[in-house]
């Protein structure tokens, strides 16, 4: 086994989570867990104030003690962050931990998986798909490796005949890209108009409306959003002015919330809620309607309010209504 660790500065770009996370990416010599093998992975991370990024390279048989070093180092931190992750480096590295008789402990773990965020917000990406190096371009980061994942394979196949320094540069300097680039990826969040950020027990998670899925009926207004994955147990919630079914495994959110009907002096049709109605408090927003404060407009003639809607998602984050 090989290991190579190089300090890195993140400060340019940082996110209340970034201290607490792993960034990681695995690089493997096929797509079937069960034919293939773990030969490379990498991870950055906040270690005595410094960030590292340490690549761990198994060469012949070094797998099961690379699997190991990773299960060690993301036992101490909250947050999983990844560029598609969860479908393919996390279910990789369960079921290669598995064979080798180790122990992936993933529960009470959040997993940020960029893909599945960017893909929700795709509209704000003027690409042709959401490839990494793709996005990467578009978001002005200057890339020095070419080789794709294949390209990577060919190499690692020609290492083992002929070890050669030039093959084993190229392949640390792709995984270290795939890394070093995912804080600056987060740039990416100041284009989401969609968003909340919420605080939810010792988590930060960022919420994403999904646009498309936004609908209102009869004085009901339904959401599906996304959040990151939580390793832990759903939250199922039939209140009487909402509802919420909330699959924390797959962060899937579906909102249900049952508004009121009103009519401004203009003719104009609201949907609102009562705030005193859902959080038994003086609570009170300010608006240019000339209605009482504690009104929550969602929508005026059918149109929904997305920021007024994000905002009372927020609210019950903030006023602990979500168990």
């Amino acid at each position: 086994m090989l290991i190579k660790s190089t300090s890195i500065d993140i400060n340019t770009f940082k996110m209340d989570i970034f201290e607490e996370s792993v960034f990681f990416d695995i690089e493997t010599t096929g797509l079937n867990p069960k034919y293939s093998k773990i030969v490379m992975i990498g991870v950055l991370y906040l270690e005595n104030k410094n960030y590292t990024l340490t690549q761990l390279f198994s060469e012949k048989d070094g797998e099961k003690e690379i699997i190991q070093i990773f299960i060690d180092i993301v036992k101490e931190y909250k947050y999983l962050i990844s560029y598609n992750g969860n479908s393919f480096d996390l279910r990789f590295i369960k079921n290669r931990a598995q064979l080798n008789n180790l122990n992936l402990n993933l529960k009470n773990k959040c997993l940020v998986d960029l893909l599945k965020v960017f893909r929700v917000n795709k509209d704000c990406f003027n690409t042709e798909n959401l490839k990494l190096k793709t996005v990467e371009k578009f978001s002005n980061i200057d890339r020095k490796d070419q080789i794709s994942g294949k390209d990577f394979i060919k190499l690692f196949n020609s290492y083992l005949l002929n070890p050669k320094k030039e093959y084993l540069e190229l392949m640390w300097q792709h995984n270290f890209e795939d890394i070093k680039n995912l804080p600056e990826l987060f740039r990416n969040y100041n284009l989401f108009k969609n968003k909340t950020t919420v605080t939810y027990k010792e988590y930060f998670l960022d919420i994403f409306i999904d646009n498309d899925s936004l609908t209102i009926r009869n004085g009901q207004i339904s959401i599906k959003a996304k959040t990151y994955n939580i390793n832990t147990f759903d939250t199922i919630i039939n209140d009487f002015n909402y509802k919420l079914e909330w699959t924390k495994k797959s962060g899937s959110m579906s909102f249900e919330i049952l508004s009121k009907k009103g009519k401004l002096k203009d003719g104009r049709i609201l949907n609102y809620l009562d705030l005193k109605d859902v959080f038994n408090s003086n609570l009170i927003l300010r608006n240019n309607l000339n209605i009482p404060e504690n009104f929550l407009v969602l929508s005026i003639d059918n149109t929904p309010n997305k920021n007024n809607i994000l905002k009372f998602i927020s609210l019950l984050f903030e006023y602990k209504k979500i168990p």
